[in-house]
């Protein structure tokens, strides 16, 4: 959010088995995402803060809905470990 201050839009809650994320703008439908990954051997790099991990993919309704939202190309991932790439 330090790089991306539009993420403030979002307010992520538990919703079950899931993870429900309202647009606060309310510019387009909650997106709601899984808890668990859907089992996949893709793998991403991604970056937090100074730490490269690989996590699997959300999925590509989840890219589109928040790569809509921000206007930027955007991968969601699950970060489940501090795993090095």
């Amino acid at each position: 959010q330090r790089q991306t201050p539009e993420l403030a839009w979002f307010q992520p809650a538990l919703d079950g088995e899931t993870l429900r994320i309202p647009d606060r703008r309310g510019t387009r439908p909650p997106l709601t995402v899984p808890l668990e990954p859907v089992s996949s051997a893709e793998r991403l790099a991604a970056t937090v803060w100074t730490e490269t991990l690989s996590a699997p993919p959300v999925g590509t309704e989840a890219d589109a809905w928040f790569s809509a939202a921000l206007g930027q190309p955007v991968r969601l991932v699950y970060l489940l470990s501090l795993i090095h790439i």
